[in-house]
């Protein structure tokens, strides 16, 4: 992983919010952005400002069915953001 796409994750994570959003899609798998911001307590505008952040370090996936829009984690960009944390702190 490159620095730059790791500090792009970590920097959409540090936010509380985009923090508890991405832990959601990583219990439920997946979710639509409706059931997100209830689930968050976020007004749908603001959620889907954070939801553009995550999609934008690639860590959350988004498909489009019918009126909705489910987005679900992306656990291999996740394991490659633990496993280069892993490699700085072993050197």
């Amino acid at each position: 992983m490159e620095m730059s796409d790791a500090t792009a994750a970590m920097s959409a994570l540090s936010q509380p919010t985009r923090y508890r959003c991405f832990q959601l899609l990583i219990q439920r798998g997946q979710a639509s952005a409706g059931e997100l911001a209830e689930a968050l307590g976020t007004p749908a505008n603001l959620l889907s400002s954070h939801l553009s952040i995550l999609s934008a370090a690639r860590l959350i996936t988004s498909v489009r069915e019918g009126r909705s829009i489910i987005y679900a984690p992306d656990k291999a960009r996740l394991a490659e953001l633990i496993s280069h944390l892993v490699s700085m702190a072993s050197a």
